[in-house]
């Protein structure tokens, strides 16, 4: 990949994606969805080179007279856009939001990690995107996507609800859903779904019952030995907010296992991930120790 955007191909590709032939478009369009694909560097080099790039991408997305597949290469693209500082401005500033929830409303999996990406960082976004009503076309996307589907949005959930109670409020409906999607089979989907129950539950006790009876503890305690170094904190936040209300039963599902595992990653050297587990320990209380 990295030869080839060193032999200039990102201008080139961004200039084609206003090709009148519709083929033209759609090939650029996977060209460099797959050129930025969890690839931070080209992603900029992409961004620095081609800036027009980004208005360009939004229009394929807004038009329907593109097949579906050119419409999904060019939002894969947007979205790894959005995933960094300086170019996920550019994204949103170029209206990238009404049309990416018009993908979402029609079920298609890169619209939720646009969503994902573009929500992370403002409030504003967030409000935003929810006053379209993202939040519960993500919900709907949790429960009838395929895997991949599901995957993005529950990172997209998590990252609309984190810091906001309101969004959580509207999500508290797919509580079950995830605690089910915590067995997900890729550890990424798993800790997305840990991180969008953390922020969910957070709302009150209700919820935090809700993802009792539906597994949540046993599916996390599962997850713990195979949770990516980034996951962990997902993992640990998810116990946290259960223990508001239901410290009993989260005392009771942290065995020697996994108190092993939350010794190991206290320990690991992550000084915000210490702070997580040892507010994790003070909230269950009542002697508890690891």
């Amino acid at each position: 990949k990295e030869r080839i955007v060193e032999a200039g191909a990102l201008k080139a590709l961004a200039a084609v994606l206003t090709d009148e032939d519709d083929a033209v478009k759609e090939r650029a369009a996977g060209a460099l969805a797959n050129l930025f694909n969890d690839h931070s560097a080209n992603v900029h080099a992409g961004f620095q080179q081609a800036p027009d790039m980004i208005p360009s991408l939004v229009a394929i997305i807004q038009q329907r007279s593109l097949s579906e597949d050119a419409r999904r290469q060019a939002a894969h693209a947007l979205a790894m856009l959005a995933a960094e500082d300086g170019p996920c401005d550019a994204v949103w500033s170029a209206g990238s939001g009404p049309p990416f929830l018009a993908l979402l409303k029609e079920g298609i999996a890169e619209a939720a990690l646009g969503i994902m990406n573009l929500s992370w960082r403002w409030p504003e976004v967030k409000q935003e995107l929810a006053k379209g009503g993202t939040i519960d076309h993500l919900m709907k996307m949790v429960k009838t996507g395929d895997a991949t589907a599901k995957e993005y949005a529950a990172g997209a959930l998590m990252n609309m609800t984190a810091g906001s109670l309101e969004n959580g409020e509207k999500a508290v409906g797919i509580v079950p859903a995830l605690a089910e999607f915590l067995k997900a089979e890729a550890a990424q989907a798993a800790e997305w779904s840990a991180g969008a129950l953390a922020n969910i539950v957070r709302v009150g006790a209700e919820p935090q019952k809700a993802a009792i009876d539906a597994g949540a503890l046993q599916s996390l305690a599962a997850l713990m030995p195979r949770v990516s170094p980034n996951g962990r904190t997902l993992l640990v936040l998810a116990l946290t907010s259960l223990s508001d209300s239901q410290a009993a039963a989260v005392r009771q599902a942290l065995g020697a296992k996994e108190k092993q595992k939350l010794r190991e990653f206290r320990d690991s050297g992550d000084e915000e991930l210490n702070d997580y587990v040892n507010t994790l320990v003070d909230k269950l209380g009542s002697g508890f120790s690891l």
